[in-house]
């Protein structure tokens, strides 16, 4: 073998290592995806994740809001309404969100967010712009995916 074919080798080696390893830690970029159809935003020391609308497709006037809500700050904050041009909702007073604590709303949890669109715009497969209010991080808006009652959100209690 002559000392250029070595070399040849040897570069195509080095860069089909450097190539694979594109995925190795804990976080690399080329295996981030979408996770499914909750929509998932960081707004100061909270992470809204999984916010999802759950609808009768029969009655787009009423719908559900599933959503977590991770405070990883050193103060307690608190979600004190859920707005849009879409609907209107029901939180009868501030939900509460602790340090190092989530705030579950929807499927399993005690705590239920009810919409009630005077538009009929809560349309299974469209997306909704939807803003929440805290009461010490700053407001966000964020496009939420109107889902169906059936499959994974049969159980959603709606209003």
């Amino acid at each position: 073998m002559s000392n250029r074919h070595l070399i040849r080798t040897a570069i195509v080696c080095v860069s089909l290592f450097g190539l694979t390893g594109c995925g190795i830690g804990f976080n690399p970029g080329t295996n981030q995806r979408v996770s499914g159809n909750g929509a998932n935003q960081n707004v100061g020391d909270l992470e809204i994740r999984n916010a999802t609308i759950v609808v009768d497709p029969s009655d787009p006037s009423t719908g559900t809001l599933l959503v977590s809500i991770y405070n990883k700050g050193d103060q307690a904050d608190s979600l004190s309404s859920v707005n849009s041009q879409e609907f209107e909702s029901q939180i009868g007073s501030a939900l509460p969100i602790e340090t190092n604590q989530a705030l579950s709303v929807g499927l399993s949890s005690d705590e239920k967010i009810y919409l009630a669109s005077t538009t009929l715009s809560l349309i299974p497969g469209t997306y909704v712009e939807t803003t929440f209010t805290f009461e010490n991080a700053p407001a966000t808006t964020l496009p939420i995916l109107v889902n169906k009652n059936t499959g994974i959100y049969q159980d959603v209690e709606l209003p």
